[in-house]
């Protein structure tokens, strides 16, 4: 399962011992730069990302593969030195993957 959380949200999740996480936090401020980026003028309204990605949508389809390659990351999987690239590549990558298959009205 997936989900997108926004903040002021509070929300409650039962796992088992297998279960794996992985916490992005995403400033306001990229989401909304993230937006006008793609869409060449800022929102109309605050951008707000849809909560559920189901694990067989398209959202997600998109996704896996860059929270995979985050969570190599995080085991240490990539060199060092690419890291600080990697990361804001990775950020801008998930940004723009959530704003794609969740844009706003």
């Amino acid at each position: 399962m997936a989900c997108v959380i926004s903040a002021p949200q509070r929300f409650r999740f039962a796992a088992d011992a297998a279960f794996e996480q992985i916490v992005l936090r995403v400033e306001r401020d990229a989401v909304e730069a993230a937006w006008a980026a793609l869409a060449g003028r800022p929102a109309g309204v605050p951008v707000e990302l849809e909560a559920a990605l189901p694990v067989g949508g398209a959202a997600w389809q998109a996704l896996e593969p860059a929270l995979r390659l985050l969570a190599g990351c995080a085991r240490g999987e990539h060199a060092p030195v690419s890291q600080p690239h990697l990361h804001a590549r990775l950020h801008d990558l998930l940004l723009t993957l959530l704003l794609l298959h969740q844009a706003p009205e």
